[in-house]
């Protein structure tokens, strides 16, 4: 395996993680403490994001990935988001 592919593998797991991790704070809350452990559903979140953010860097310094946050990207992504979901909350239905 190369390291690029590594490396790339390892952005997928980390992504993953976030996935698992942003579940926990919808279902569970986010100011919430899982059982036995003393960090909030947040704080590890926020690891979790790092990590995926720690993948990119190494992409970004050793294989060229040149991923840098586009702000106008980011801003057109938070608009439509706030648009569903308005829609969304149009559209629920509660049994």
């Amino acid at each position: 395996m190369s390291p690029e592919l590594y490396y790339f593998m390892k952005l997928e797991e980390e992504a993953s993680e976030v996935i698992k991790e942003t579940s926990k704070c919808a279902l569970f809350g986010m100011n919430n403490k899982p059982p036995g452990q003393d960090v909030l559903n947040k704080e590890i979140c926020h690891r979790e994001i790092n990590d995926f953010l720690a993948c990119i860097e190494v992409l970004n310094e050793r294989f060229g990935f040149d991923f840098k946050p586009n702000q106008e990207q980011i801003e057109l992504k938070k608009r439509k988001m706030e648009a569903y979901y308005k829609l969304s909350c149009l559209s629920v239905h509660i049994d």
